[in-house]
Order: C-alpha cells, then structure tokens, then sequence
C-alpha cells in the first residue's frame, strides 16, 4: 500500500509537470505567432521604399489571412487589392463591421457573402450599385433566379435573370425582364445562338436589328444562306439582308451570293473584297462604279505584286500609288519610270534609295 500511494504522489507531480510544459509551450507558441507577426510588420515599416513598403504589407496580409494589415497600404489600388485578395479568405461577416473605412467595408461584405453564397450578406453593403452586384453575382452562382428580384437597380436585375437564363439554357426566365431591348439582347439572342433556335430569334421584338443579327449569326453557323430570307428586305432598306448575303459570299468566296444584294455600292464592294482574296482582277470588272473598280484593280495589283494591273486604272493618284507600293517592294526603279506625276514619282525613287 505505501507502494501504491507514493507511485501515486508520483504520478500527481509527473501531470501537474506535464499539464505546465503543455501551458509554457502554448505561451510559447503564442509569443512565436505574436512575434512573427511584429517581424514581419517591422520588416515592412523599416523600409524605405513606398512601392515595396506597400508591397511588403499585403504580402504579410495574405500570409497571416488578416486583411488589417491591408490598412497600412498608402496607394488605393493596391489597398483594395489587398482587402480583396485578403477578404477572400473570411466567412464571417461580422469582421466586416470592424472596417472603418466604407469602402472597404462594402468590399468586405461582398466577398463574404460569395464566399458563403449568401445573398443576405449583401444587404450590408451601403453602395446601391455594389449591393445589386452582389446580389446578381451571388444569385448567378447559386442559380437561384428569386433572388434576382431582390435586386432595386432594374438593369442590374435584367442582367442577373439573363446571366441565369444563359446558364441554364432557359428561355422562360427572360420572361422576368421587363424591357424589351433587354430581354431582346442580354436573353432570347444569346440563348438562340448558343441552342441554334431560329424559332427564340422570332421572340425579339426589340431592338429589330438584334433579331436579324440573331438570323445571320445563325444563317453563317449552320451555312445555311436561305436564312437570309427572314429578314426583311425593308429593314434599315436592306442593310440588315444584304450584310447576311455579302457575309456569305465573302466566307464562301462566291460572287453569285452577291448579286443578291439589292444595294449597288454594297454588292460592288462585296466583288471587290473577293476580288482581292481571290487574287483575280477578272472579278473587279463586275464592277461599274470606276472610284471602286480602280481601288480593286489597286488592292489585287499589290497581292499579286504585278504593275501591269497597276495599267488598267483610270485615276492617275491611285495609279501612282500602285505603282509605288510594287516598286517599293520589288525595289525596282522601272516601275517608278511609269509615275506621271514629278511628284510622286520623285517619292517612288527616294522610297527605294
């Protein structure tokens, strides 16, 4: 029995030794956390530097995931940064109280309430615009198109049912924006592309425009020209078709589409552009309007870099500059000998020297 009691006394002494060290060892550790944060902050406040004294305390701010220390960075940008890239890590909202500065406090609120995907979070924010950013980007996160009903700014809202209605491929929570060039634009055209749905093209009814670039976008997807047809040739008078016709012909190299366009000056410069992609200076003579055709003879001269081209236009200023541009290139001073004009032909000579 004394046996029993004196290994027992020691036993007391070797746990009140061990419960101590573990109590020493733990202000320890504290002093080490607490000294290594003055460390760093020390090191950061001795330097003399602006640019690298800022620097140094968002870097200490992001290792220790405490965004006070962002507090002490004197340029804004990067303080923001700071507070942006440091707030990121919190989830408790309630250090955002602790923010003076309102700037900063708003931020705070926003990143939390994303990192929590809580949209009440942003409720806090003082800024109305910032607040119904959050609530857009918070709602668009979480998919949630009921909260984007929270959001007072009706633009801010349209944009967050769209940003939904897109992710999901839902054309009925456009339905939710009230404007029609914005349901239009930001919802039915961007769902219509993205699914190849002429038929959701047909539910914009403002702005026209955006319902017949939804056609052509299409049209020129699925390489399907008769596409062109549903949109109204009295439109803007045609400019919308004849821009769907002329994007056809120029991507499949096809004068033929362009004699459907109804406006002259417009199907000239749809020969013209593939006149000069082709290399062929054949296609220019499609052209009548002779400030065009020289340009084109000009343009498909210089490709194909033969002045003989340069022969058959009619303005003697774009004839001068055809010649020059091959002789410059070519280096040749015989093409400059074909200049009429003192003038140019002198630039040609000083060109190639």
């Amino acid at each position: 029995m004394p046996y029993i009691k004196g290994g027992g006394t020691k036993l007391k002494y070797f746990l009140i030794v061990i419960v101590l060290a573990g109590i020493e060892g733990g202000i320890i550790l504290g002093h080490f956390y607490i000294w290594s944060k003055v460390s760093d902050l020390a090191l950061c406040r001795d330097m003399q530097d602006l640019v690298q004294k800022d620097t140094c305390y968002k870097e200490v701010a992001l290792k220790k995931y405490d965004p006070t220390i962002c507090q002490a960075i004197e340029d804004s940008s990067l303080k923001d940064s700071c507070y942006r890239e440091a707030l990121a890590t919190q989830t408790d909202s309630s250090f955002c109280e602790g923010q003076l500065n309102v700037n900063a406090k708003d931020s705070c609120f926003m990143e939390v309430a994303k990192k929590k995907q809580d949209i009440l979070v942003c409720d806090n924010i003082t800024d109305q615009q910032r607040k119904g950013s959050c609530k857009s980007q918070v709602s668009t996160e979480t998919q949630n198109p009921s909260n984007c009903e929270t959001i007072s700014d009706s633009t801010q809202k349209a944009g967050c049912y769209s940003n939904i209605a897109k992710e999901k491929q839902d054309i009925t929570i456009c339905e939710n924006i009230p404007e029609p060039a914005l349901k239009g634009s930001w919802c039915y055209g961007p769902i219509a592309r993205a699914k190849q749905d002429l038929s959701i093209c047909d539910m914009i009814q403002f702005p026209p425009d955006e319902k017949f670039n939804c056609y052509t976008d299409i049209a020129l997807s699925k390489q399907d020209i008769s596409i062109c047809e549903k949109i109204s040739a009295d439109f803007m008078m045609g400019v919308k078709r004849n821009f769907c016709y002329s994007s056809f012909a120029q991507r499949l190299q096809d004068t033929s589409i362009c004699e459907k366009i109804y406006n002259i000056e417009e199907k000239e410069v749809c020969f013209w552009n593939i006149a000069v992609a082709k290399k062929d200076v054949s296609i220019c003579n499609k052209i009548s309007d002779s400030s065009i055709l020289d340009v084109c003879r000009k343009e498909v001269a210089f490709s194909k870099q033969d002045p003989l081209i340069c022969d058959k236009i009619q303005d003697l200023l774009v004839k001068a500059s055809c010649y020059l541009d091959i002789a410059v290139v070519k280096k040749d001073f015989s093409i400059c000998d074909k200049i009429q004009n003192l003038d140019k032909k002198n630039d040609c000579y000083n060109s190639i020297k």
